[in-house]
C-alpha cells in the first residue's frame, strides 16, 4: 500500500483507493475527489464545503478505469467509516 500526502494528524481524512490490480493507494488530507474525463483526481479543498474550486489543491490522480473502490478513512489510524464509505464502485 503506497501513501499519498503528508502524515495523517488526528482530524486528517482520505480516501482509499482500490485498484483493478487489486493494490491500494492512500490520499492522506483529501477531502474530495472529482471525475476529470479520464482520470479521477483527489483534492485538499480547505473549505468545509468540499467544493472543488480554483482554490483546491489536486493530491493525486488515477485512471478512472483503473478504479474498483474508494473508501473514504478518518482519523490518525486511516479507519475507514462505518456509514455510506464505498463512494465509487466498479468503474467501467
Amino acid at each position: 500500500m503506497q501513501q499519498i500526502g503528508a502524515s495523517p494528524l488526528p482530524d486528517t481524512t482520505g480516501y482509499r483507493v482500490t485498484l483493478r490490480d487489486r493494490t491500494t493507494e492512500t490520499v492522506f488530507g483529501s477531502d474530495a475527489f472529482c471525475h476529470e474525463r479520464v482520470m479521477t483526481t483527489f483534492y485538499r479543498t480547505a473549505n468545509t464545503r468540499g467544493a472543488v474550486d480554483c482554490w483546491a489543491t489536486p493530491l493525486a490522480s488515477f485512471r478512472t478505469d483503473e478504479i474498483l473502490m474508494v473508501r473514504r478513512l478518518d482519523g490518525i489510524d486511516g479507519s475507514p467509516m462505518t456509514a455510506g464509505s464505498d463512494l465509487l464502485a466498479e468503474a467501467s
